[in-house]
């Protein structure tokens, strides 16, 4: 629900995406409601929908995410299941759905529901992005440790209210984390370890397409190929059925992202969707607490839906191997990488709860 507040706040947006075709972009959306959206721009596009910048007949800025016509595309309800117990249990720190609708006229190659959302500022992802960008001659541009401690209890906290409401989210990155509002942000002059210094803190947890409901006692949920491959759990990789866990390594995922400023995993031309996933899961093995259990590998080898050769792991590591410490660059940062080795645990079994790493010390004064 849109409140008083919002309406008086409402953002503006100043960081729509490069090379927006605007021949592409409806002047308005409208509801067989007879509601009108006056569409402003794009908050951005992605394979299974559009989010266009909207204002309602009373100004206030809005986001109206409209699903594209996909055969494999994810069924609404999914979404909605999770926007419902949201609405009903709400979090500061999670989006809230204003209003669902049809449209009159959809644009092209799109599908006729339309969720309307409170409109938010950019994502970590844009940021750091734009940040590179700006800043070439630099490293790769990064948040401080105080801002990192903010934006990470506030992901924490809303992925364990999520936890708590029985629901995966299995989309969690930094495009899906986003800034409440119209943000300005200053990168420091320091060629060795540029700093991003952001105007406003706030950030919710975005984008429930892929949510999927806790089972239910005695029903287990079949297994799903889900979150997007650089920060891919290792039991989905290895075939594994998804838990809140799954989640808890993709947190840890965005936290490594926004100390580096580069996520871990690398793309590398010529290869195919295969032959990455091996590359990266053997680069995790070899950062991070990589223990996997004999009950693990049964697991993946009875499921068959591996996606990756596990002949690897009982060889013996090299002593030159690269670490997750190699990333610290000051001993300052001891504390970060202690929750980071907590959470990067390849069991999910062994790995923490998102209560877990809310209380862990790092978050002690956040």
């Amino acid at each position: 629900m849109v409140t008083e507040h919002h309406r008086k706040a409402s953002p503006g947006y100043a960081y729509e995406p490069l090379d927006v075709n605007r021949r592409s972009v409806p002047v308005q959306l409208k509801l067989l409601s007879g509601q009108t959206y006056k569409v402003r721009g794009l908050f951005g596009e992605g394979s299974f929908c559009t989010v266009y910048r909207v204002r309602d007949k009373n100004g206030l800025h809005l986001a109206a995410k409209v699903l594209k016509q996909r055969d494999d595309a994810y069924p609404v309800e999914f979404e909605l299941n999770a926007f419902q117990k949201i609405s009903t249990h709400p979090h500061d720190n999670l989006l809230s759905l204003h209003y669902i609708g049809i449209l009159t006229s959809p644009p092209a190659l799109h599908k006729s529901e339309v969720l309307i959302t409170p409109a938010c500022g950019p994502s970590i992802e844009h940021i750091l992005s734009e940040a590179s960008l700006k800043y070439t001659h630099m490293t790769q541009p990064r948040f401080d440790m105080r801002s990192i401690k903010d934006i990470g209890i506030q992901i924490g906290m809303a992925m364990h209210h999520l936890e708590r409401l029985e629901l995966f989210h299995l989309d969690l990155k930094t495009a899906n984390i986003v800034f409440t509002s119209d943000v300005t942000y200053e990168v420091e002059q320091n060629p060795v370890h540029p700093v991003i210094t952001m105007s406003s803190l706030q950030v919710k947890v975005i984008d429930y397409g892929n949510t999927l409901p806790h089972s239910n006692p005695g029903l287990e949920q079949p297994f799903a190929l889900v979150q997007s491959l650089n920060v891919r759990a290792p039991e989905i990789m290895m075939g594994i059925r998804h838990t809140a866990k799954s989640d808890v390594w993709s947190m840890a995922c965005i936290m490594t992202e926004i100390y580096t400023g580069k996520d871990l995993f690398t793309w590398i031309q010529g290869l195919d969707a295969q032959q990455l996933q091996q590359l990266h899961f053997v680069k995790l093995f070899s950062l991070v607490d990589s223990t996997i259990s004999q009950e693990m590998i049964d697991a993946s080898q009875r499921g068959g839906r591996s996606s990756v050769n596990l002949d690897f792991v009982n060889r013996e590591k090299d002593g030159t191997a690269h670490s997750l410490m190699n990333l610290m660059r000051e001993e300052e940062d001891l504390p970060l990488f202690d929750l980071l080795n907590f959470m990067f645990v390849f069991d999910p079994v062994r790995r923490p709860s998102f209560e877990d790493v809310i209380n862990h010390t790092f978050f002690v004064d956040a």
